[in-house]
């Protein structure tokens, strides 16, 4: 008990003040560091539902069935996405949902979407393509790693990060088609 004690404590005490920034996100007046903020407090929530199932209370258990907000963030991230106007803050957001969507919801085309949208607007983005590199990856979607992989190779800074985009790509063709 007091490890689960100690554990939990420590995971309350990386937690913002929530109220605070969806009352700043819900008026659209949030800034980079509430954003921050809100994300760092929603990664604490699986572990925090996982310390709370392991209690004997029923109170706890049921707090810790109920914490599951990534959802709701995700609506929120993009009802804010299609009032604003702002370009550098659209792409922030689609980052933010493409990593909401991908790595907190499993929702694998929703987060191939965000990514997708990012790459209409600046088709260089090397943080979007890697993503999907990954998504494609994990999901074996071989042509369309293939494609990612392509556009990657003129991105990359040195010659040593184009010879292993390249060695993914020959690696890609000989072994997964």
């Amino acid at each position: 008990a007091d490890e689960i004690t100690a554990d939990l404590r420590k995971r309350l005490a990386n937690i913002s003040d929530l109220e605070r920034i969806v009352a700043r996100v819900s008026t659209f007046r949030t800034n980079g560091r509430d954003l921050t903020a809100l994300a760092q407090t929603l990664r604490q929530i699986p572990s925090l539902r996982s310390i709370l199932q392991q209690c004997s209370a029923d109170t706890l258990v049921r707090l810790g069935s109920n914490c599951d907000s990534m959802d709701e963030l995700a609506e929120l991230l993009e009802r804010r996405l299609q009032r604003s106007r702002d370009e550098r803050e659209i792409t922030r957001m689609q980052r933010r949902l493409g990593l909401i969507r991908g790595q907190y919801l499993g929702a694998t085309e929703d987060a191939v979407r965000s990514w997708t949208d990012i790459l209409k607007r600046n088709p260089s983005d090397t943080e979007a393509l890697e993503a999907l590199r990954k998504i494609y990856r994990a999901a074996r979607r071989w042509d369309d790693l293939i494609a990612a992989l392509r556009k990657l190779i003129p991105l990359q800074v040195d010659a040593l990060g184009v010879k292993s985009v390249r060695f993914e790509l020959a690696d890609t063709f000989l072994n997964q088609l």
